[in-house]
């Protein structure tokens, strides 16, 4: 197979069905050149392994190739995505620019996320993917409007906790919001600050600043470590988030994350090792039902063929057909 790949001997018609048998897809898949993101902002580790570095280019390429079926989809069934990111007008300070996303989605400002968050993505214009990276320490992904974004890809391997998934997406809308100038192949023009006010953006999204200081008078009676659990579960965040916020808010320098530990530590006999997340979110943290609605409305208006549907979803002959007879009878 290597020396195929390198042009060093001739394949044969029939070494390229095998291929394309095992592989489960369609001949035609074997001679698609792979598209490439041009506008995309990928935050890893600055040292990795050779593995690390195959992992990442195959993210990438998996979410070009995301990326060019999700707007064949929008042009064949004219149904596009509008986007309130770029309709409207953001402030650039974090904390306004969040507090403007949650009026113009018309979010009371102490009220929690809805428990559709999809239908929250949504609504903002993102094109939303759940995909397992396989990498440590990176979480997500968020692509421009030139390559037919925003669109955000979130990491949903196991060890991650849904919280950090919902914390991830709108931090990734952060950015799509206050930094795009700074989107280009492969490599953003990251600095840590864009990164630190990302991370504000998404805090005070997901606990305003008015929410966190009545529900901390509101919970007074209970212990430390029990108001902060109490808060995270009301709004749909991670431990870390209310204890950020309300350094932020409270006491700026104050070692609230020893306390916390500490405090946990004896109340529920727990180190918080590993990225432990107590009292964590149920999976999954949104379902993707627009893109196989597309798929969907595609293939039964005859806009693409049922190979097509096969690849663009990923499924054997044997699923694909199990999946378009469904449609047919419902």
């Amino acid at each position: 197979l290597s020396k195929m790949l390198n042009n060093k001997v001739s394949i044969k018609t029939s070494t390229l069905i095998k291929i394309s048998q095992a592989l489960q897809v369609p001949l035609e898949n074997l001679f698609v050149e792979t598209p490439r993101l041009y506008q995309v902002r990928f935050r890893t580790q600055k040292v990795m392994s050779a593995r690390e570095k195959a992992q990442r280019g195959q993210i990438l390429r998996d979410s070009a190739l995301w990326m060019r079926d999700y707007t064949l989809l929008e042009s064949v069934t004219n149904e596009n995505l509008s986007s309130i990111l770029t309709s409207h007008a953001f402030p650039s300070e974090p904390k306004e620019a969040a507090g403007k996303l949650r009026k113009v989605l018309k979010l009371s400002e102490t009220g929690a996320i809805c428990d559709a968050f999809s239908a929250l993505v949504e609504q903002c214009g993102v094109k939303l993917r759940l995909y397992p990276f396989g990498l440590k320490k990176s979480f997500g992904l968020s692509i421009g409007i030139q390559d037919g974004g925003p669109a955000i890809v979130v990491n949903n391997d196991p060890e991650v906790s849904v919280e950090r998934q919902i914390f991830t997406i709108v931090h990734e809308i952060g950015h799509l919001i206050m930094h795009h100038d700074s989107f280009q192949f492969d490599e953003p023009l990251s600095t840590e600050k864009e990164e630190a006010d990302a991370d504000l953006f998404a805090g005070t999204f997901l606990l305003p600043d008015e929410a966190l200081s009545y529900q901390w008078k509101e919970k007074g009676a209970l212990s430390f470590v029990d108001r902060v659990l109490a808060i995270k579960l009301l709004y749909k965040v991670s431990y870390k988030v209310v204890l950020s916020r309300y350094k932020q808010l409270f006491e700026p320098k104050f070692n609230i994350y020893a306390k916390f530990a500490s405090d946990y530590a004896k109340e529920y006999n727990h180190d918080l090792k590993n990225h432990y997340e107590p009292f964590s979110l149920e999976r999954p943290v949104a379902i993707e039902s627009r893109f196989p609605s597309l798929v969907k409305k595609a293939y039964l208006d005859e806009d693409i063929s049922f190979s097509r549907v096969q690849q663009i979803l990923g499924l054997d002959i044997e699923q694909a057909r199990e999946l378009v007879w469904s449609w047919k009878e419902l």
